[in-house]
């Protein structure tokens, strides 16, 4: 470990990044939902002559997935807490074992820490709140052929390609006196199909509430733990990666 002033210098650095990270997270996770889906959207043809000319129209590729996202914003999550951690720890004496279920995450964690982890976990629901789910109403299944924690959707989407033919039929039939009187219109008649395969990304509502859940009750933690914070002492500190595991795994 290095000496304090040495993760004082760099330790305003890391929040910066790590505040900036956690807002383009956010805004990801809120506005840009597109990056978690993807798509191939194919035309088939009924007529046999146009078979071997046509080919696939359209196609979106995943951009990356939600966890994907999570694992890159909580590398600079880790950064910051770790450095975070490591500069109260060594000016507080007062420490406690941070329990959830009975199972002690992390033992020995400063009382400035966990109450500074109280409002940087607050922080951090602000963003997994943000987090996309599978559009409900839709059987998703997940696909291991796209790789992990991809959806993809039970039913591919279908849209018919169609063409106008000309109609008519004889209202009355020609007399000498009269020609005959034919009524004409067209019809759209179906010529071919689009077929679409969606993929997502997303986490299904069931992962997020359990997501949530977990942060819910490591915030409880922290804060039983502050309160029962006794005198001690502590300088090489890291508890990011644990926390962290514990939101994306529950391990």
């Amino acid at each position: 470990m290095g000496k304090l002033c040495e993760a004082i210098a760099v330790v305003g650095e890391l929040e910066g990044a790590y505040k900036k990270i956690l807002d383009e997270s956010k805004k990801t996770f809120k506005d840009k939902q597109a990056h978690f889906m993807a798509f191939v959207k194919r035309y088939e043809p009924f007529a046999e002559e146009e078979k071997a000319t046509e080919a696939i129209e359209e196609q979106k590729s995943l951009d990356t997935t939600v966890n994907a996202k999570l694992e890159y914003m909580f590398e600079s999550v880790v950064n910051y807490i770790d450095c975070f951690a490591q500069v109260e720890a060594t000016n507080q004496v007062a420490k406690a074992d941070l329990i959830v279920d009975g199972k002690t995450l992390v033992a020995n964690v400063p009382a400035t820490v966990l109450l500074g982890l109280e409002s940087k976990l607050r922080v951090m629901k602000e963003v997994l709140d943000e987090i996309p789910t599978l559009a409900p109403g839709i059987s998703w299944k997940k696909d291991a052929s796209k790789g992990p924690n991809i959806w993809k959707r039970e039913q591919d989407e279908v849209s018919f390609r169609t063409r106008k033919e000309p109609k008519s039929k004889t209202l009355y039939e020609a007399t000498k006196e009269h020609p005959a009187q034919i009524e004409k219109w067209s019809e759209n008649v179906n010529i071919g199909k689009y077929i679409t395969s969606h993929w997502c990304g997303m986490l299904s509502p069931a992962e997020k509430s359990d997501l949530l859940g977990r942060l819910d009750k490591l915030t409880r933690a922290v804060k039983v733990a502050r309160q029962r914070a006794n005198i001690a002492e502590v300088v090489d500190i890291h508890i990011a990666d644990k926390l962290v595991s514990f939101l994306m795994k529950g391990e």
